[in-house]
């Protein structure tokens, strides 16, 4: 279950999205689809690194917490290949903020 402030904002995404998927984009004229279509790049970019950085903690996190292979139940989970989940962290891992041996950031 997530904490309530994390499955709000996922709720409030949910329904942006159910409003935007039912406009009708015939009637928006050509310079508006094309910010749309800007903005919409702009948040499956955003979203593609959410999902790396959420693949990359979950890969950080010990097998028996999760029930097994980390990657392997987050690819499980999102039904895509423990390729594409090991590539999400690979991805993430560059960019996540480290932690000294003692846990300090």
């Amino acid at each position: 279950m997530l904490s309530s402030s994390v499955d709000g904002a996922v709720d409030r995404i949910d329904a942006a999205l159910d409003v935007l998927s039912s406009l009708d984009l015939s009637a928006l004229g050509a310079d508006e689809l094309i910010r749309l279509a800007g903005r919409c790049e702009t948040l499956a970019r955003r979203q593609a690194v959410l999902a790396a950085d959420i693949a990359l903690e979950v890969n950080r996190r010990q097998a028996a917490d999760l029930g097994g292979a980390p990657l392997k139940v987050l690819a499980d989970w999102l039904r895509i290949t423990p390729a594409q989940a090991r590539r999400r962290a690979t991805l993430a891992e560059p960019l996540a903020p480290r932690r000294t041996l003692d846990g300090q950031p």
